[in-house]
């Protein structure tokens, strides 16, 4: 399997802080992904995906209703049988139980705030390298993948700081 992940994979960030918004997405471009959407309003995030049809979903959990835990239940509703479209959760919220609730609801991976920013590419390409080996169309350009079926700062260890972020732990 090659190194790389398909950088014209179709990426979904959600979180409802602009800041956090932001800094994913300029991760994302400088890690050369081509295909980001992102929404702060988790109101519109079935029809989104709807539209979208992502091959990746990076999710914050405490948003206002719905919640992230409430997209994840939304998402095994939405997400067909046999498809293989991985959350990767991105929260501020470090406690054992968010991750096990978060796990048990259909995330992937997950990973707390503040988080390393090249941890964070490196999840990605690792959930899409996952996916393209289930689903080698996501790799073509313009395919759909599984479905065919800022005031945010890095601090000098590396950890990407930004609102909603807690000090500490990378992962309860």
């Amino acid at each position: 399997m090659s190194d790389k992940a398909p950088l014209n994979a179709k990426i979904l960030v959600v979180d409802d802080e602009e800041a956090n918004v932001r800094l994913l997405e300029r991760l994302l471009s400088q890690a050369g992904y081509t295909n980001v959407r992102s929404t702060r309003d988790s109101h519109r995030v079935v029809a989104l995906y709807t539209e979208f049809q992502p091959d990746l979903i990076l999710l914050d959990l405490h948003m206002p209703h719905p919640d992230g835990f409430e997209l994840l239940e939304e998402f095994q509703r939405l997400i067909p049988e046999g498809s293989y479209v991985p959350v990767l959760v991105l929260t501020a919220d470090v406690t054992g139980g968010a991750l096990r609730r978060a796990l048990l609801a259909g995330a992937k991976d997950f990973l707390t705030k503040p988080f390393d920013a090249q941890e964070v590419v490196l999840r990605i390409r690792n959930l899409l390298q996952t996916l393209s080996a289930f689903c080698p169309a996501v790799s073509e350009p313009g395919a759909r993948g599984a479905g065919a079926g800022t005031h945010a700062a890095s601090a000098p260890d590396g950890k990407v700081v930004g609102h909603g972020s807690v000090a500490g732990g990378r992962r309860p």
